[in-house]
């Protein structure tokens, strides 16, 4: 079970028993840092997207959880979308992300 540590700003693994597994991340703004990070899926390759809430962008790490790049955009398009960012990110049945 992944959950995201918004007090810690980290993503953290845990066994179906509960037992702390691993990590990822702390609070900050670089690569590999998150600022409320509230949202996670792992795609059918173990690849971990993180929606990074107060950065602005999802994180993009491999299944050996080593950073691998992010995503940002431009929400001005839409009026509603401005001041909200997406929460989640899920696979499709194809094994792809979808943000």
């Amino acid at each position: 079970m992944l959950r995201c540590g918004l007090a810690k700003d980290r993503i953290q693994k845990f066994s179906s028993d509960g037992d702390f597994i691993w990590s990822l991340g702390n609070r900050g703004t670089g690569p590999g840092e998150f600022r409320r990070p509230t949202g996670i899926a792992v795609d059918k390759h173990g690849d971990i997207y993180v929606s990074d809430f107060d950065n602005n962008r999802f994180q993009l790490f491999n299944e050996n959880k080593q950073y691998v790049m992010q995503f940002t955009g431009d929400a001005s398009m839409s009026r509603s979308a401005r001041n909200y960012m997406l929460l989640n990110a899920y696979p499709n049945g194809s094994g792809k992300c979808l943000l």
